[in-house]
């Protein structure tokens, strides 16, 4: 890429590895300014605690952390290191959490990294803090411990200013400069820093900089608190710089204990939400000299206090030499915010990162914006994973509130927002509530994972016992409604997915360069295909159908899928919009759907007529709807899209046909496990922007002849993985995503997605392990400290001709 004249708002750890990252990557004309000096700015990082452990359950968290880790040990201001790698300890105080620090050991070992249960005479051996007889084992690991974010951010700008960068301090930015949509500089009192490019990584001022550009930035600044103690005998021996003991983290007391020397620091996230509105951190930045440190609130300290001396005793009667709430913002989901802005040209975000994080996820984002393949995915971080409906203040700002709250809760993959709730409803969200869905939300969608109304299925069948942890948030039922979906039919609700109406003279020639393979091939045909971004890694999978000449329906998964495609229209007469939010979709899958739509709609859907992998506009019960005939279950049937507005007709209508022929309506748990026996993936969870079709074992669905964007790149990427369909020996255990995969001992990969099969009789689950590991070949996965055993099977192992789907 050409050199860009950039500007990075923000001079804290964040921004100062970003200007690093982005020198070193040839960039030479970049200017870092921060309304605080430079280098303590006043922002999060001049009082960051300093914790950086790489365990997370997301695979991009963990390898964010392990890259801030392995570039701090490298660095120094003055010779006084930037890392202490004195290792972590995580304590339980009840059998819940020892087995979930189990399972902290497997999300380490999926992504290549070590950690070990001790007992509590292990812990307090390495931690003389620690009273053995309050706790009942710890999840332990070395390499990790505390790294000095404010030297960390020194060493790093000392760095981009050698290879000449900018740093302007005490300069406050109080706009984002544009003319029309495309960024033209920041404004401050001086006057406009001109820049081709602009990066927000202004932590808890962030929103409101981005506001200035019509930018919503679903973060919240919350208080956090954090003690430092007079010196304590027990740390003053052996001392051997700022940290010399591992940290500690109590999570049933909400507090994390870690040496500042021979003192004792203390953060607690045991009290309420503490939200900082974006106005008081504008007006903390003009009136205080530390602006991200607030008075200290003891009501909300005193319990964690007491919870955390029952585990350190040698605590008690000690007192604070400071306490302060310090400041730090929070995302919705509780990730990063990063990436370009959909709306404005030439901003981009950094944002909603802890020490932590902060250095890995700059590199990711300075190789993005230099045109290179990031080294770490951060699609899950992507600003413009939100669409508007997520970004509205009060709703966002108390997810932002849970996140905080729930910053040390055991947090299973199945679990719901607590709040906000009925948020996003389907059309015929009332229907579904009189039958019993036990609705869960996703992107704010209300979506049931199983109606209570299908209860009476369970009768006669065989359910088999599963896994206490693998049972959260989950229901026989599902089974009963998998079971019914391959005998009969089921009827689901779709509205949730994404689709996007892709309109003008040059839309099939658009989409037949944005997409790996021909997909204007008649007015009537559907195609399924990727959409990859220019080094060939997957930005989404889509169904792709086209209309008319000049009209083409896109079926993706999140509201990315839009911006991508807009990003890379230029040149091309085409108008692309995101139609989900005024639409509905239900879709009926199974062996008698055919049975329940014709009786109400005029259009011939014998197979000859109505082919699988195609579509019609039709009407539906008097309703207009686009008819696509594909599955996602491995079984006959069509999606029906409509207006919203037609949405609870529909529904009435396809059920009470439903009724007729003895079928019924399902929910997501039985999706996933009939999707899982047919191979089919997610984009997601089961791959990304890091994998390329082939990789995926998605090859059938492009093609490598033509002008398709990124699958030149994606044809000569060389692969060290496949992602592949496991069957599992032990039918009483079902995998949860992330858990390791072995083979002799030795860790190979990690699960993606897992259920069980109910018309195979095992669990399925995909998985990505090394190319060379074969069909038919054993491997074993670890559930909880549980070892199951399991066989690399086909893509497919119910109906693998795909026969059902077609007839």
């Amino acid at each position: 890429m050409a050199n860009l004249k950039i500007v990075i708002v923000g001079a804290g750890i964040a921004g100062t590895g970003l200007a690093d990252e982005l020198t070193q990557l040839g960039q030479r004309d970049v200017t870092v300014v921060d309304q605080g000096p430079i280098w303590k700015t006043g922002g999060a990082t001049s009082h960051a605690p300093g914790l950086v452990t790489r365990t997370s359950t997301s695979k991009m968290m963990h390898r964010f952390a392990d890259y801030t880790i392995t570039k701090l040990l490298s660095m120094d201001v003055a010779g006084q290191p930037c890392f202490y790698p004195v290792g972590s300890i995580e304590v339980a105080l009840t059998q819940e959490r020892l087995n979930y620090l189990v399972r902290r050991t497997e999300f380490a070992a999926s992504w290549g990294f070590s950690a070990e249960m001790l007992s509590p005479e292990e812990c307090a051996n390495l931690n003389p803090l620690l009273d053995p007889s309050t706790f009942i084992g710890g999840f332990h690991t070395t390499g990790e411990g505390i790294g000095k974010a404010l030297r960390g951010a020194q060493a790093q700008g000392e760095r981009a200013q050698s290879n000449g960068a900018v740093f302007i301090g005490n300069t406050t930015v109080t706009g984002i400069a544009t003319v029309g949509s495309k960024v033209t500089g920041v404004q401050t009192a001086t006057g406009v820093i001109p820049a081709d490019l602009v990066i927000i990584a202004a932590g808890g001022w962030g929103n409101s900089i981005a506001a200035t550009a019509g930018v919503t930035l679903p973060l919240v600044s919350m208080e956090h608190q954090y003690a430092v103690t007079e010196p304590i005998s027990v740390l003053a021996k052996g001392r051997d710089g700022d940290a010399s003991v591992p940290i500690v983290r109590i999570y049933e007391a909400g507090t994390y204990v870690r040496d500042e020397g021979d003192k004792a620091g203390i953060g607690s996230f045991n009290h309420r939400a503490i939200p900082v509105s974006d106005s008081d951190m504008v007006n903390n930045a003009a009136t205080l000299e530390d602006p991200s440190k607030l008075p200290f609130t003891q009501g909300d300290w005193d319990q964690a206090w007491v919870e955390t001396l029952e585990v350190m005793p040698v605590l008690s009667g000690v007192k604070y030499e400071q306490a302060y709430n310090g400041v730090f913002p929070y995302s919705a989901d509780g990730l990063p915010l990063m990436g370009p802005a959909a709306s404005v040209d030439g901003l981009w975000v950094l944002e909603c990162l802890w020490a932590t994080h902060s250095i890995g996820a700059a590199r990711s984002l300075a190789q993005a914006i230099c045109g290179i393949a990031p080294d770490i995915d951060f699609a899950p971080a992507d600003l413009t994973r939100f669409d508007d409906a997520e970004l509205v203040p009060a709703d966002y700002a108390q997810r932002c509130d849970n996140a905080y709250v729930d910053t040390y809760a055991i947090h299973h993959p199945a679990e719901p927002s607590t709040s906000p709730r009925g948020v996003r409803l389907s059309p015929f969200y009332d229907e579904q509530e009189k039958l019993g869905a036990a609705f869960f939300d996703t992107s704010g969608w209300e979506r049931p994972r199983w109606f209570e109304s299908n209860a009476g299925l369970l009768a006669g069948l065989s359910i088999p016992a599963r896994d206490s942890w693998s049972s959260k948030f989950w229901s026989p039922i599902a089974g009963a409604e998998h079971l019914k979906t391959r005998e009969v039919a089921g009827v689901f609700d779709m509205t949730s997915l994404r689709r996007i109406n892709v309109t003008g003279r040059d839309a099939a020639k658009f989409l037949n360069y944005a997409a790996a393979r021909n997909v204007a091939r008649g007015i009537g045909s559907v195609t399924y295909t990727m959409l990859l971004d220019h080094n060939g890694g997957i930005v989404s999978d889509v169904t792709i159908s086209q209309l008319a000449e000049d009209r083409f329906l896109v079926g993706g998964n999140s509201p990315r899928d839009e911006v991508w495609l807009k990003s890379i229209s230029s040149g091309f007469e085409v108008q692309i919009a995101d139609i989900t939010n005024g639409t509905t979709c239900i879709a009926v899958w199974g062996p008698q759907a055919r049975e329940i739509l014709t009786p109400i709609t005029d259009t011939d859907l014998t197979n000859d007529t109505f082919k699988y992998f195609s579509a019609k506009e039709t009407s539906v019960a008097g309703i207009a709807v686009t008819s696509v005939r594909v599955s996602y279950v491995g079984e006959l049937g069509w999606e029906l899209a409509c207006n919203a507005s037609g949405g609870s007709q529909l529904w009435k209508a396809i059920m009470e046909q439903a009724d007729r022929v003895g079928a019924i309506p399902a929910g997501r748990s039985a999706l996933t496990s009939l999707r899982l026996e047919k191979g089919y993936r997610a984009w997601g969870s089961d791959m990304s922007r890091e994998d390329t079709p082939m990789s995926a074992g998605l090859d059938f669905a492009v093609r490598t002849d033509g002008e398709h964007l990124g699958i030149a790149a994606a044809s000569t990427r060389a692969t060290s993985r496949r992602l592949r369909t496991l069957s599992l020996t032990d039918i009483e255990t079902v995998p949860t995503i992330g858990q390791p995969i072995f083979r002799s001992g030795k860790n190979i990969g990690y699960v993606t997605s897992a259920e069980f099969g109910w018309s195979v009789g095992h669990p399925v689950a995909l998985g990505w392990l090394p190319v060379e590991i074969a069909e038919g070949e054993s491997v074993q996965i670890s559930c909880g400290g549980t070892t199951v055993n399991a066989v690399v099977a086909p893509d497919a192992v119910f109906d693998p001709t795909g026969s059902r789907i077609r007839v």
